[in-house]
This record gives structure tokens, C-alpha cells and sequence, in this order.
């Protein structure tokens, strides 16, 4: 696969259009991702990068139409085959898989806190561009990592109803969905709890002394990848106010997950089948790595904001224009006066057939058009219950952080996929429910935290639901219904 292009062609040929019209594509992913982030995707998604995994293949079909990932479905389903076959097969899989992504997450930060002691305003233009080159490629590494823990998911899902049915022949999938929530509570803390559990053990006193290290520490939670920026010193103060008014609920929440990590650890522990217990504890470390490896692109990318704001000062930009642009647009910017990259509203980039295609213009509304299904006389869909409950609400549809507006108290939050930036919905609603995810994801994390009914892997709530419908998520039996539009 090649890099991206300066160049998005406008007009679309029929026989790649056919193509596109032929392959069954289901909609994965809805991002805030900027075109920079997106646009770095494509080229980390080749055999190269995923033998990296050990696996025969790259991803060979994904569209990126604006802030949507579209992915054909029998594609998606293969990479969950050989996933699943290789965790049959090679016992150490998963260990060596942990082991080396967390390599690859310790140089892309170790690699951004060498580039933040730059004294970058000194750098000229070319030495910029390579520092920005070498950020860029090591990050690359990273997007294989990124998509296949989505394959991943679904494998270690099925894998895990394997052991438990040889551990308990005896339990129907309602038990083994109930013993796999149980199980799915962790010890290790993620930033943002650390975060709030300092914030709300300190009195008034030690928090005015620790008050410039914990903004130091935390101030790029306000960001998700390659997008936003730190919270500014103001911000952060109103963060801590907005936390210290919760304190009784947040003390009370942390306390009781406390009990269900230790709860978790002890069934665990209690388990006599070897092989589900050590399998069941790998679990629990990709239950933590499926959000970490958001927050390692965000903190690398929080590190060499200073490097950014210095290219975007060079090339005469705002930073929201900065992220609009794809590296090579970046890089020739800083390198080729004479250079003008064009202006897009829209733009789609796909891989289809292992080759890389840029579109902006009409073809984008074509490609658009091809990818548009009609999911009217649905009223109805099934998921996966990673959280017990069931409650009525009023719906409000997510399909980026951006929309957290919409929120208000008591409403049923519906995504395609929740990340980081949605943790402030979470104490907002009274349920969740996405088209995406399983036990592992960020959605199930959060709902367990806060102690919410939660249905993910619907694959089309996003589309079949609208703002203010009155609809029922039973999370005991995983299904999502419409009452009344």
C-alpha cells in the first residue's frame, strides 16, 4: 500500500463504484477523527504491519467516509476466524500479543517525550518535517494494533463460552453471560479513575498543593487520538469542582467497583479448570488494553503538541485547519512554498482490494449513495448484555462526542462506538447501548462503573433508533425495542 496523496480525485469510475455497490459493507466505526488521524489509517493496515500479530493478512477492504468506518462484513468475520484459531492453537498467543503491543506503546511515548525536549522554534522547516516524519511513522505501527483488537473481541468472546461450557457443561449462555459480567470487573485503574480517585481522597488543603502536578499529569484527558486540546489551567479548575460536587457518588462508585475487582479476582482465583483460569486473567489485561491503546495515541500526540503548534505557525494555519490536512499535504507544506493544497468539505478514503483510493467532491456523494440502506421497518434489535438491568427512556443519538450536548438526565445514550471523551455522558444517563463492541469495550467498562443497563453489538441501533424515540433496553436479555416515535 502507498501513503495518501496530495491529490482526491473528484470523479468516481463506474467499475470501481460497482465494486463498492457489490460488497456487503457494514458501518464499524464513527470517529471524531480529524483527516490527519484518518488518513494515517490506510497505510497501517497492509500484511506488513499485521504479521506483526502473526497474522497471514491485512486489512484489504475499509472506507473512510468522512468521520464513518465502513468494513465488509465477511472480512470482518474472517479476521475473527483466524483470531479465534490462533487462540485454539498457540497457547501464548495473547501473551505475546499483549507483550508486544505494549512495546510498540512504549516507543511511540518514549519516541514523543524525546521530540517535547525539542527546542523546537529553533528547527527549521526540513528538520520540523522530519521530526514530524519519524512521529508519524512510528505511529503508523500503532493502527494494525488499533483494529485488531476489534477483531480480537469477538474471538476472545467466543473462546471464553468455549472454556466455560468444558468448565460447566451444565450452564446456559444466560449463566455464562452473567459469569463473564462478573468476571469482567478489574483491579488496575485506568488515568481517568486514578485521576478521580486523587482528586476525591485529598482535602482542600493538599488539593491546592497538588493542583499544577495532577493538571501536569491529566490535562490531555480533555483530548481523544489526534484530536482536541488539553484542558487549559481554568478548565482543569472547573473539572475538579465539577468532581468534588459528586464526591459522595463518586467515593460510593469507586468503592463498590472495588468489591466486584476483588470479587472478580476471587472467582477467578476459585476457578479449577487451569486453562479458563489462566485465560480469564488475559482477559482482564485486554479489558484494560482496549482503552488504553486509545490513550497511548492521545498522550503521544499530547507530548508533541508543541511540535504541531510550531508546524501550524510555519505554514500559516489554525490548528483545527492543521488536522484537516494528510501528512504528505503537512510535509509539503513546510518543505514547497509554492505548494496550495486543495480546499475539501467532504472526503472518503477507502482500501479497496489492497489499493488506496482518495475521493472529495461528487465521488464522495456517490460513494455515499452506494453505502446508504433503508432500516425503517426495523423496531427492534439484539445485542450483547454486558451489563444487567432493564429501563424505559427517551433516546439520544451519538454518533460523535461532539453531540454530548444532546444529553440530558435519564436519557438512553445510543452509539455506534463510546470512547474517553464520552466518560461525562456516563453519569448523565440511565443506560447504553452501541452498534459495536463486546465485554472488552470501552461502552461495557463504563457501564460497569456506573452501574448502568448496557447492550453493545447491535450493529445498526445507530440507525434504526432516533433522538427522542421512547424505547426499552432490556439488558438481561440483550435486546433494544422501540415504543413509541
Amino acid at each position: 500500500m502507498k501513503l495518501m496523496t496530495t491529490s482526491f480525485s473528484k470523479t468516481l469510475s463506474v467499475s470501481l463504484l460497482e465494486k463498492i455497490r457489490k460488497e456487503h459493507w457494514y458501518r464499524h466505526g464513527i470517529y471524531r477523527d480529524n483527516l490527519l488521524f484518518a488518513s494515517s489509517q490506510l497505510p497501517g493496515l497492509n500484511a506488513k504491519f499485521f504479521k506483526e500479530e502473526g497474522m497471514p493478512k491485512g486489512l484489504s477492504h475499509l472506507i473512510r467516509l468522512g468521520f464513518q468506518a465502513y468494513l465488509r462484513e465477511d472480512e470482518f468475520e474472517q479476521f475473527v476466524k483466524i483470531m479465534l484459531q490462533k487462540i485454539r492453537k498457540e497457547k501464548d498467543y495473547l501473551t505475546k500479543y499483549i507483550s508486544k503491543y505494549r512495546e510498540d506503546n512504549n516507543n511511540i511515548i518514549t519516541l514523543a517525550k524525546k521530540i517535547n525536549k525539542k527546542q523546537v522554534t529553533k528547527l527549521n522547516n526540513t528538520q520540523l518535517a522530519k521530526l514530524f516524519t519519524i512521529f508519524y511513522e512510528k505511529s503508523l505501527i500503532l493502527q494494525h494494533w488499533l483494529w485488531s483488537m476489534e477483531f480480537l473481541n469477538q474471538a476472545v468472546d467466543i473462546h471464553s463460552r468455549e472454556l466455560i461450557t468444558q468448565w460447566n457443561p451444565e450452564w446456559n449462555q444466560e449463566q455464562i453471560q452473567d459469569f463473564l459480567v462478573d468476571i469482567s470487573y478489574i483491579e488496575k485503574q485506568l488515568p481517568f479513575q486514578k485521576e478521580m480517585e486523587i482528586l476525591v481522597h485529598l482535602n482542600k488543603e493538599d488539593l491546592e498543593k497538588q493542583k499544577s502536578k495532577l493538571y501536569k499529569e491529566y490535562s490531555w484527558l480533555n483530548m481523544n487520538t489526534w484530536d482536541g486540546r488539553p484542558f487549559t489551567e481554568k478548565d482543569y479548575e472547573k473539572r475538579i469542582q465539577d468532581i468534588w460536587k459528586r464526591k459522595k457518588k463518586i467515593l460510593k462508585g469507586i468503592q463498590k467497583n472495588k468489591q466486584k475487582a476483588a470479587s472478580a479476582k476471587k472467582i477467578i482465583q476459585n476457578i479449577s479448570h487451569t486453562e479458563l483460569k489462566k485465560f480469564l486473567k488475559i482477559v482482564q489485561e485486554l479489558i484494560y488494553l482496549k482503552t488504553e491503546r486509545m490513550d497511548i495515541f492521545t498522550r503521544s500526540w499530547f507530548l508533541i503538541i508543541p511540535l504541531v503548534d510550531e508546524i501550524a505557525k510555519r505554514i500559516k494555519c489554525d490548528y483545527t485547519e492543521f488536522l484537516q490536512y494528510t501528512f504528505e499535504e503537512i510535509s509539503t507544506l513546510l518543505t514547497k512554498k509554492s505548494f496550495l493544497p486543495e480546499k475539501r468539505k467532504q472526503c472518503a478514503m477507502m482500501i479497496l482490494e489492497d489499493k488506496i483510493y482518495s475521493f472529495s467532491g461528487n465521488a464522495y456523494t456517490q460513494i455515499e449513495a452506494a453505502l446508504t440502506k433503508d432500516y425503517s421497518s426495523i423496531s427492534q434489535v439484539q445485542g450483547l448484555a454486558v451489563n444487567k438491568g432493564a429501563i424505559r427512556g427517551k433516546a439520544k443519538i451519538l454518533l460523535t462526542d461532539r453531540d454530548l450536548y444532546k444529553l440530558e438526565k435519564g436519557d438512553i445514550l445510543i452509539s455506534n462506538l463510546t470512547n474517553p471523551n464520552y466518560n461525562p455522558a456516563f453519569e448523565k444517563i440511565n443506560a447504553v447501548v452501541t452498534d459495536e463492541g463486546g465485554i472488552l469495550c470501552h461502552s461495557a467498562i463504563m457501564a460497569r462503573e456506573f452501574h448502568l443497563p448496557c447492550v453493545v453489538g447491535t450493529k445498526i441501533a445507530t440507525k434504526v433508533f432516533k433522538d427522542g424515540d421512547l424505547v426499552e433496553v432490556d439488558a438481561n436479555k440483550g435486546v433494544v425495542k422501540l415504543l413509541k416515535r
